[in-house]
């Protein structure tokens, strides 16, 4: 929709060039496009749920205004390395993915309370009434954790989880599924970087059915308690799922240092918890894997080392992948491009699932 308004006023003399591009006029235009128009779009975060700070649509609000607020053209030109930013720009596939790509990137760089971006048709998406039955799917408390019974929105996924934004992302939005072009079938061998408390090994689970395999990484002991727990409440889906307690990384045998923050937990020098790394590649050999259908990862920023460990893995078995971008600045073009190097024949494909700044996701298909 953003690239018909960009063609509709590509003769419109009065849009401002904030950021000169002297390479692609047409990169430009529509990267400069994308920043006016952006200063007519204002979200505010608010807290929401069980103190979790989430965007969600307040009808009540106007959110079209002009603001300048945050300096967006010279936010956008500290944070990004713009001759990378091209480069990855050049290689999604569809328009969609370079128009909400850039609009992303606006909205990033916001770290406060102010989100920018042309983030509206997410904001007003009918998609939303499905949020509500979701927290209407609470049916029991455990500590700080919620019981959601998704069978009242024909999931058959029963689950213990702190919010309730994360499940309506990676149910109803399926945050791991670009439109009918990327997602995981019957039968799939899925590898799931990053398992958390088994959520989206769950969703990977109901959709390869009994042929298929899940194997879910996850070495955080507080999160792993709570994914056996769900994996118990799943019966019918736990024998697809196997977790494995490693970090992903570039290289196996690694001890690692892990900041426990549950959701986020991560690499970090001072971190309190200490385990050992394996690669994608050493995984898949030792295993003896004859297939590999589908690659997640969601690892709090260990993306682009974790990637560099799957090399033979992606050149012999060509798999899906959906890779988060989101952890850092430079992750928005420094892993599309690393995949475009290593991946041959492929189509990239870009979306985001959450009108704050996490959840974008790189989607790359064998062609």
């Amino acid at each position: 929709m953003i690239n018909y308004f960009v063609k509709k006023m590509k003769h419109y003399k009065n849009i401002p060039i904030f950021i000169k591009f002297k390479k692609d006029k047409d990169f430009e235009y529509r990267l400069n496009f994308m920043i006016f128009l952006s200063k007519f779009f204002n979200y505010k975060r608010t807290n929401h749920g069980d103190k979790i700070e989430e965007l969600i649509p307040s009808y009540l609000d106007n959110i079209i205004y002009y603001s300048d607020i945050g300096d967006i053209e010279n936010t956008f030109c500290s944070n990004f390395n713009l001759d990378k930013i091209y480069k990855s720009y050049q290689i999604f596939s569809d328009e969609y993915s370079k128009d909400l790509y850039l609009s992303q990137l606006i909205n990033y760089s916001f770290v406060g309370e102010n989100s920018k971006g042309t983030l509206f048709l997410l904001y007003y998406s009918h998609i939303w009434n499905q949020y509500k039955k979701v927290e209407n799917s609470i049916k029991d408390k455990l500590d700080n954790l919620f019981l959601f019974d998704l069978s009242n929105i024909n999931i058959p996924i029963k689950l213990y989880y702190p919010y309730p934004y994360g499940l309506f992302s990676d149910f109803i939005l399926e945050q791991y599924k670009y439109k009918n072009k990327v997602y995981v079938s019957e039968g799939d061998i899925v590898i799931d970087g990053g398992g958390y408390m088994g959520d989206t090994a769950l969703y990977f689970a109901n959709l390869v059915g009994k042929t298929g395999k899940v194997y879910s990484f996850e070495c955080v002991d507080s999160n792993l308690n709570i994914f056996y727990k769900n994996l118990d409440l799943n019966p019918n889906l736990k024998d697809i799922i196997s977790i494995q307690k490693y970090p992903l990384y570039d290289k196996s045998n690694q001890q690692l240092n892990f900041a426990d923050g549950a959701d986020a937990s991560r690499i970090m020098d001072n971190g309190n918890l200490k385990v050992i790394s394996i690669s994608i590649d050493d995984f898949v050999e030792n295993n003896k894997l004859q297939k590999v259908n589908f690659i997640k990862m969601d690892i709090e920023g260990a993306e682009l080392k974790a990637l560099k460990g799957a090399k033979n893995t992606l050149s012999r078995f060509r798999p899906n992948l959906a890779i988060s971008l989101y952890h850092s600045f430079s992750d928005y073009y420094e892993i599309p491009l690393l995949l475009s190097e290593i991946l041959y024949e492929y189509e990239f494909y870009f979306d985001h699932f959450k009108l704050g700044r996490g959840e974008s996701i790189l989607f790359c298909k064998a062609k």
